[in-house]
């Protein structure tokens, strides 16, 4: 449904105000009200959604790898803003940060160094299943 509640509101009390003023034009403008309640609910909420869209971008464009979304949503939501802390404790704070992206790019290389070497021993195995009969029927010929 696209009518926003504080919009509908806003008209209801332009509707009582233009009745109450010129109870004449209230006729003329309640289908002009009627027909713009949809697209100024979509302003609206398209204003308020790239109000949030910022903050909620940021946490939702996070990696996907476990644990790693959850850890860089509770880092941002616990950290304080520049006016409640000193530049020294902020530079602590990204210090720290950085320690865990760090550490957390680590772990990422090493599951994808494993997936890797899985991959070819994979590889490896099938080649050599391909490879003994292909043998075996040179050896029976000889």
């Amino acid at each position: 449904m696209c009518f926003n509640r504080k919009v509908i509101g806003g008209l209801v009390v332009v509707a009582l105000g233009i009745y109450l003023v010129a109870p004449n034009a209230f006729a003329s403008a309640l289908p002009l009200l009627l027909v713009a309640a949809c697209p100024l609910s979509m302003l609206v909420m398209g204003k308020s959604i790239m109000g949030m869209g910022n903050k909620a971008a940021i946490r939702d464009h996070t990696p996907a790898a476990p644990g790693i979304a959850a850890a860089s949503r509770s880092v941002e939501e616990r950290q304080p803003t520049k006016g409640e802390i000193g530049h020294i404790e902020q530079v602590a704070l990204l210090r720290a940060q950085l320690q865990r992206v760090v550490e957390q790019q680590a772990t990422l290389a090493r599951q994808l160094d494993a997936l890797q070497a899985a991959d070819a021993t994979i590889t490896t195995s099938e080649t050599m299943h391909e490879a003994v009969p292909a043998l075996q029927r040179t050896a029976a010929r000889a």
